[in-house]
C-alpha cells in the first residue's frame, strides 16, 4: 500500500473519531444539563383540585387543603387568590380587578374574609421540604348583609421563582392551583339541556356524542348525566355514565363524549338522563343515528365490480 494512501487512510481516521470525541461530549453535556434541569424542576400536587362550598349566610367554614412536594429539592412558595371565569368549554380566565368584580354584581371586598391558614396563623407564602406534605385551611366568614351571588376563584401556590400574577388563563407556570367554587344563598335550580346530538352517521366504532347545558341560575349547578343506547327494538345495548359537569352561573356548558362501542350496523336511539340534585326532576333529551359502514359497503362493490368484469371477460374469451 501506498504513502499516500496510508496518509489518506489516516486522515480519514482522525476524522471519524474527531467527530465521535465531539458527539459524545454533546451527549455527556446534554445529560447533565438535562439531569440538573429535572433535578430542579418544581413538581407539586394538591388536593382537593376542586372545592365545592355551598352556605347561607352569616356562617364560617373551615376547608383543609393538602399540598405535596413531589421533588427532592425545597420549594418557597407565594399564595395567591385570583378571581375566574369560564368559557363555554370550561376554559378558566383569571382576573383581579375590583372594578371587575363591581361590574358582575358582586362584592369587591369578599375576598378580605377568605384566609389560608397554616399552624393558626394566616399565610401567604409557604415553604416545603423535599418530599414533604402540608394540610392548610382555608377559612371563610360570609356577614349577614352578604347578597345571594356566587364566588369563583383559584388558590394558587406560585414558586418564588416566577411569580407572575398577571396570569391571564389556567395555564399555570411553575405552580399549583385548586379551584373554588363558592354559592352564598340558595334557589331552585333553572337549566336547559341546549343540545344533544350525534351525528346521523357517524363511523363505525365512535359515535360523538356533543353536549350543550344552559344554566340561568344564579349559583353554579353540578350535572351527572347518563346517556342510554337503545337498538331498534328499544331494547337498552349500553350505557355511559358520564363524569360531573360543573356549569357556572348564567353560563353554558360544551362537552364532548364518545361511545367507543358501537356495534357494526343498525338504527339507535340515544337518551341523555341529566340530573341535578336530589330534589329535582331529572332533565332528559333524545336523539337518533345510524350505524352504517359505507366504506366497508364502497369496498365490497368495488371487489364485486372487480369480480363481474373478470368474469365477462372470461366469458367472452
Amino acid at each position: 500500500m501506498s504513502n499516500t494512501t496510508n496518509i489518506q487512510i489516516n486522515k480519514l481516521f482522525f476524522f471519524i473519531l474527531h467527530f465521535a470525541l465531539i458527539g459524545l461530549l454533546g451527549y455527556l453535556f446534554i445529560g447533565l444539563f438535562s439531569s440538573k434541569t429535572s433535578a430542579a424542576s418544581l413538581s407539586l400536587s394538591i388536593y382537593p383540585p376542586i372545592i365545592q362550598i355551598r352556605l347561607e349566610a352569616p356562617t364560617s367554614v373551615n376547608t383543609p387543603i393538602t399540598i405535596e412536594n413531589l421533588s427532592a429539592e425545597t420549594v418557597a412558595l407565594q399564595i395567591i387568590f385570583k378571581p375566574f371565569t369560564a368559557s363555554e368549554f370550561g376554559e378558566v380566565a383569571y382576573f383581579w380587578n375590583k372594578e371587575d368584580l363591581s361590574r358582575l354584581g358582586k362584592n369587591p371586598l369578599i375576598f378580605q374574609n377568605i384566609k389560608l391558614i397554616e399552624n393558626s396563623k394566616q399565610v401567604d407564602e409557604t415553604t416545603l421540604g423535599p418530599k414533604q406534605k402540608k394540610t392548610l385551611t382555608l377559612d371563610l366568614s360570609i356577614a349577614k348583609d352578604e347578597s345571594l351571588s356566587d364566588y369563583y376563584f383559584s388558590i394558587l401556590f406560585i414558586s418564588k421563582n416566577n411569580t407572575n400574577t398577571e396570569l391571564a388563563h389556567s395555564q399555570i407556570a411553575g405552580g399549583i392551583a385548586t379551584n373554588v367554587l363558592l354559592s352564598i344563598g340558595s334557589e331552585k335550580p333553572r337549566v336547559e339541556i341546549l343540545e344533544f346530538s350525534a351525528p346521523f352517521l357517524p363511523a363505525p366504532g365512535s359515535v360523538p356524542f356533543t353536549i350543550s347545558i344552559q344554566n340561568e341560575g344564579k349559583h353554579f349547578i353540578t350535572a351527572k348525566g347518563t346517556i342510554l343506547i337503545k337498538n331498534i327494538f328499544g331494547k337498552t345495548i349500553d350505557k355511559l355514565e358520564l363524569p360531573a359537569i360543573n356549569v357556572l352561573a348564567e353560563r353554558s356548558r360544551l362537552q364532548k363524549y364518545f361511545w367507543q362501542k358501537s356495534p357494526f350496523f343498525g338504527a339507535y336511539t340515544s337518551t341523555l338522563i341529566l340530573n341535578l340534585s336530589e330534589n329535582s326532576p331529572p332533565l332528559i333529551k333524545t336523539t337518533s343515528f345510524f350505524i352504517f359502514p359505507i366504506k366497508v359497503i364502497i369496498a365490497m362493490a368495488i371487489v364485486l365490480a372487480i369480480i363481474l368484469v373478470v368474469r365477462k371477460r372470461m366469458d367472452k374469451s
